[in-house]
């Protein structure tokens, strides 16, 4: 996968956990008030980090698999070549 482009699977699943971390953000505020602030921020520094990491995660087996793809194509065309030389002897 290119690095531009955008995997729509993960873009819905971050709109639908972003929204409802800001939904419970803005509840937070109003109900508490300013402790419900500190809270709020709380909560958006975990839901952060968190999602950073399922993001690393979710790309790098995305990678690997991508990888052992291209590994697999390359042996596959070295075993072509090969026969294609034997064929032509």
């Amino acid at each position: 996968m290119s690095e531009n482009k955008i995997d729509k699977n993960m873009l819905a699943i971050s709109i639908v956990v972003w929204g409802a971390v800001a939904v419970s953000v803005a509840f937070m505020v109003a109900y508490a008030g300013i402790t419900g602030v500190v809270f709020a921020f709380v909560v958006l520094i975990v839901a952060l980090g968190t999602w950073s990491r399922v993001l690393r995660e979710y790309y790098g087996t995305k990678n690997k698999e991508e990888d052992q793809l291209a590994e697999q194509i390359k042996d596959l065309t070295k075993e072509i070549q090969e026969l294609r030389k034997e064929l032509e002897e």
